[in-house]
C-alpha cells in the first residue's frame, strides 16, 4: 500500500521539526507561572517526609513511591521541586515522543512519524507537561517496555514495565495486557515454547521490582495489596460520572479526532489469512489489547478525569496511525487532511499556553506564610503549602466535620491551622461544623493571616 512518498532525508527533517516545535512549546509553557496542583503537592510532601525522617511533609500510603523518591532527590539538592519537576516532565515527554516514533516505525513504515506528531500535539498530553505528576514519566516506561519487547529484550522490558507500575499503579494493566498478548501469540503462533519462555522472562523482569514492593507492603501494613486497594477505594464512588460509560471514548476523540482511525487497524487485522495476519502484526495486537484493557478498567471505575487518558493514549495513537495508513489514501487528499488536523492540534497547544493563568497573589501569600516556619505542625485543607514550605502536615481534610473532630482531639499537638474555605465541604448541606470550628479557633487561637480569593476565605490560625 502506497502512501506519502517521502525520502528518508525528508522524514528525518519532519521528525526533527516536530521535536523542535514540541520542545520549544513545552519549554515556554513550563516557564509560565501557574496554579499548584493538589497531587503534585502531595508527592513533594511525601518526598520531604521520606527524606527528612518524617520531620517534614506528609505521607499517603496509597500513592506510588517512585515519583516521591525523584522529588526527594530534587529537594535534597536544594532545588525548587515545582520547577524542576516540570523540567523532568519536559524530558520525559520528549523521550515519549522519540520512543513512539521508534515503536511506530517498527509496526509500519510511516506510522512512527505520524504517531510522533499526533502524540506531541494532543492537548491533554501537552497540558500536563506543566504539572509534576506521574502520568508522563510512567508513560515513558511503558513505551520503553514496548520498544524493548520489539527488540527481543523481554527481561529489560519487564523491568521497565515494573518501574511504570511502581510509578503509577494502574499500569498493572499494561502487565496484564502483555500476558494476554503472550497467551494469544502462543495459541495462534507456531513457536509455542519461545512464546512461553519470553513471557516468563518478561514476568521475571517485572517481578524483580514488584515482589519487594509487596514484601514492603506486608511489613508496613500487614497486607501486600494495601496501597492498591486503598487507592482503588478513593475512585470507587462518583455519583455524577459513574454511569458515563462513554466518558473516555468521548474525550479521546475530542482530544484527538484521529483516534477514530483506530477502528481501521482493528478491522484489517482480520483480513485473510487471519492467523498469518495476526502473527505478522503482533504488536498491533498488543496495542489493541492494552487499549481495550485500560479503557475497560477506567470506564468501570466510578471516578473519571480527562487526565487519566494519558495512561492509555499512546496505544490509541499507535493503532490510529497504522489505521490511517491502512486506508491507503491518495497523497493529494491525505497530505492536506493530515496537515489541517495537525495544525488544529498545534493551535490547541498554543491556546493552552495563552490561557495559562498564574496563582492568585492572595493564595501565593497564603502558601508562602510558612516559608520561615520550618517544621511547624499544621492541619490544613490545602496541601499546596508543602510545595513551598518545609512544614509537617498532621492532617489534610476536605470536610468541616472531619477538621473539627481532628482539631478538638489533637489541638495540643498542633502549631497552626491553615484553612481555605473552598477546600472544605459541609456534609449533607449541614454547615454546623464550620460554625463550631471557626468559633473554637477564634476563641482559642490567634488569627495571623487572612485573605480572600473570590468567595474563598483563607485563614491561618496560630495555636498556642
Amino acid at each position: 500500500m502506497r502512501l506519502i512518498q517521502l525520502r528518508r532525508y525528508d522524514t528525518k527533517k519532519i521528525f526533527i521539526a516536530v521535536l523542535a516545535v514540541s520542545f520549544i512549546l513545552r519549554v515556554a509553557y513550563i516557564f509560565l507561572p501557574s496554579p499548584i496542583w493538589w497531587d503534585e503537592s502531595i508527592y513533594i510532601g511525601m518526598a520531604k517526609w521520606i527524606f527528612s525522617g518524617h520531620e517534614f511533609g506528609y505521607f499517603e500510603p496509597f500513592r506510588p513511591l517512585v515519583w516521591p523518591l525523584v522529588n526527594g532527590i530534587i529537594w535534597l539538592l536544594g532545588l525548587n521541586n515545582l520547577f524542576w519537576g516540570k523540567v523532568l516532565q519536559v524530558v520525559f515527554s520528549m523521550a515519549c515522543i522519540g520512543l513512539i516514533y521508534l515503536i511506530g516505525e517498527r509496526m509500519r513504515k510511516g506510522a512512527g512519524l505520524l504517531s510522533t506528531t499526533l502524540l506531541a500535539f494532543t492537548p491533554v498530553f501537552f497540558l500536563f507537561t506543566n504539572v509534576s505528576l506521574t502520568g508522563i514519566p510512567s508513560m515513558f516506561f511503558i513505551l520503553l517496555s514496548v520498544y524493548l519487547l520489539m527488540r527481543g529484550r523481554p527481561f529489560f522490558a519487564g523491568l521497565a514495565g515494573g518501574v511504570s507500575f511502581l510509578t503509577r499503579y494502574p499500569h498493572a494493566l499494561y502487565l496484564v495486557s502483555v500476558m494476554i498478548f503472550f497467551a494469544v501469540m502462543t495459541a495462534i503462533g507456531r513457536q509455542h515454547r519461545e512464546q512461553i519462555k519470553e513471557a516468563a522472562v518478561f514476568g521475571a523482569g517485572a517481578g524483580i521490582l514488584i515482589l519487594p514492593f509487596f514484601i514492603l507492603n506486608f511489613y508496613l501494613y500487614g497486607n501486600i495489596f494495601y496501597p492498591l486497594t486503598a487507592g482503588a477505594s478513593l475512585v470507587s464512588s462518583d455519583p455524577v460520572l459513574a454511569s458515563q460509560y462513554f466518558y473516555y471514548i468521548r474525550h479521546l476523540v475530542f482530544q484527538n479526532p484521529f483516534i477514530l482511525f483506530a477502528v481501521t487497524t482493528v478491522a484489517t487485522l482480520f483480513f485473510r489469512p487471519v492467523r498469518k495476519n495476526l502473527v505478522e502484526k503482533r504488536y498491533h495486537l498488543l496495542a489493541i489489547f492494552a487499549a481495550l484493557v485500560y479503557i475497560s478498567y477506567f470506564t468501570w471505575t466510578a471516578h473519571k478525569e480527562v487526565r487519566y487518558i494519558i495512561a492509555f493514549l499512546p496505544f490509541f495513537i499507535l493503532i490510529s496511525s497504522t489505521g490511517i495508513l491502512e486506508l491507503n489514501f491518495k497523497n493529494k487528499f491525505l497530505v492536506p487532511f493530515l496537515t489541517v488536523g495537525i495544525f488544529i492540534l498545534l493551535a490547541a497547544n498554543i491556546f493552552i499556553i495563552a490561557g495559562t493563568r498564574p496563582l492568585e497573589r492572595e493564595r501565593e501569600q497564603f502558601y508562602g506564610y510558612f516559608s520561615d516556619k520550618k517544621g511547624a505542625r499544621v492541619i490544613t485543607s490545602t496541601p499546596m503549602i508543602m510545595s513551598v514550605s518545609d512544614v509537617k502536615l498532621i492532617g489534610v481534610f476536605d470536610t468541616w466535620s472531619n477538621t473539627l473532630s481532628f482539631y478538638s482531639r489533637e489541638k495540643e499537638n498542633l502549631d497552626y491551622a491553615a484553612l481555605d474555605t473552598c477546600g472544605l465541604a459541609c456534609e449533607n448541606g449541614n454547615c454546623e461544623a464550620k460554625t463550631n470550628l471557626l468559633s473554637e479557633l477564634n476563641k482559642e487561637t490567634l488569627l495571623v493571616h487572612k485573605g480572600e480569593v473570590g468567595n474563598c476565605e483563607l485563614f491561618i490560625y496560630k495555636i498556642p
